[in-house]
């Protein structure tokens, strides 16, 4: 079979939300959620995709966004099961 260049590929970040209610979830925040289209109650996710003009697709990785606030109330954090190296950074 004979190799292919990808040349025109490209890395993709993008983000996801969720809506949430409650203030237990894992990073959840009143933030802009895309889901919703307004500022809500929402968690989210920033992820890492490969994609090449042939039709090639890949998701590498996915990460929760952790709020500034969260990240700074590391009590909270260990009681939702965030690791401690896991800390806000801004998008």
């Amino acid at each position: 079979m004979p190799q292919r260049a990808y040349g025109d590929a490209v890395g993709i970040i993008d983000e996801t939300s969720y809506p949430k209610k409650g203030k237990q979830t894992p990073g959840v925040k009143r933030q802009h959620c895309g889901a919703t289209g307004k500022k809500d109650n929402c968690t989210v996710t920033v992820h890492l995709a490969y994609a090449a003009p042939q039709g090639f697709r890949v998701l590498l990785d996915g990460e929760l966004f952790l709020p500034e606030d969260w990240s700074a109330d590391r009590e909270r954090c260990r009681e939702a099961g965030i690791p401690e190296d896991m800390v806000y950074r801004p998008k």
